[in-house]
């Protein structure tokens, strides 16, 4: 199940050719002419899925993206300069491209038509595979679960994103209460390699709660990267504590165009992306960076007020990106 979480974030959430089109702008749906809005993240290894909405939505009272409400169109789409091809709509309001699966480097175009509204455009070129595997695994003694995985050379755009989540993990927690299984819930890594794509960093170490991100230009060849996988522990928790070890742990590797990437930084998922404590035993720093975002939100999204808008859609709004995801069970 927390597979299938982890590609929803990605495909309704969070580039090359596709940067003609990128930029972010000050919008408010009440005060602007109408456009169509066109979504989708495009899976390597699946099928093309696109949303389509009307942009009335966007800052008539309600700045969240989620408010959007769906239009019907006439949608096509066309594949490394193929022949333009119909996309159907599905029984979720999803326009898709059935029979067709994506593939590594892919260039996707698509049109949105409404006779309201502007003809809305867009273009992409798809993230090349991901692989790595884990090299080695260790729990510390002060109970940090040590990774090292290795990312084979990435052949694919070399301003695509790589992100490290973790879907799940636990520890068994020996005590003198006897054994429980504990969760762990964040991913640190002191590689400066984090730090071009401005990971929150505390006590020396880079972390998040969900997605750690490094640029894909690091991967010109093979290369190893070093994680902690932590959690924190309440000062009962650790006097009774008297060992640990690792029950299970799964992480998920992605590789995302830029476009996806901006988004993610600019728009969306503010408390889950951006919220990020000190790996445990260092002191605790105030505010954090989420808390920080959320009281700018407060004055930014105000009722009838410009929203600032993310976009990679030449004659509209909205987003579309690519992802290439390979998930690693570390145990």
């Amino acid at each position: 199940m927390k597979r299938i979480v982890y590609i929803l974030l990605l495909s309704v959430s969070f580039a090359s050719c596709g940067d003609m089109f990128m930029r972010e702008i000050d919008y408010n749906g009440l005060d602007e002419p109408e456009m169509l809005v066109i979504r989708a993240n495009l899976p390597v290894g699946g099928a093309a899925r696109i949303s389509t909405a009307c942009s009335h939505f966007i800052g008539n009272g309600q700045a969240s993206e989620d408010s959007l409400q769906h239009i019907d169109v006439d949608a096509a789409i066309r594949i490394n300069g193929g022949p333009w091809l119909t996309m159907e709509i599905d029984s979720s309001s999803m326009y898709i491209l059935p029979g067709v699966i994506l593939q590594p480097l892919d260039t996707v175009e698509i049109v949105a038509s409404h006779p309201s509204f502007p003809k809305a455009t867009a273009r992409e070129i798809l993230p090349g595979r991901l692989t790595a595997r884990v090299v080695s695994c260790e729990v510390q003694s002060n109970n940090w679960v040590d990774v090292t995985l290795e990312f084979d050379a990435y052949h694919g755009n070399q301003d695509d994103m790589i992100g490290i989540a973790m879907v799940e993990g636990t520890l068994l927690s020996h005590t003198s209460y006897g054994d429980m299984e504990v969760n762990l819930e964040a991913i640190y890594s002191a590689d400066a390699v984090f730090a071009e794509a401005l990971n929150p960093e505390a006590a020396g170490y880079y972390g998040s709660y969900a997605y750690l991100f490094f640029p894909a230009s690091a991967l010109q060849q093979k290369r190893r990267i070093h994680l902690f996988v932590d959690r924190y522990w309440s000062e009962f928790e650790r006097e009774i504590c008297t060992g640990v070890e690792l029950s299970s742990l799964e992480l998920y590797t992605v590789a995302v165009t830029q476009s996806i990437y901006k988004l993610d930084r600019t728009m969306r998922n503010y408390n889950r992306d951006f919220e990020v404590s000190v790996p445990s035993g260092f002191p605790e720093s105030e505010p954090t960076l989420s808390e920080e975002i959320i009281e700018l939100l407060g004055d930014l999204l105000g009722e009838q007020e410009p929203i600032h808008v993310y976009t990679n859609i030449d004659g509209g709004l909205g987003h579309i990106g690519g992802f290439s995801s390979c998930f690693i069970t570390v145990k």
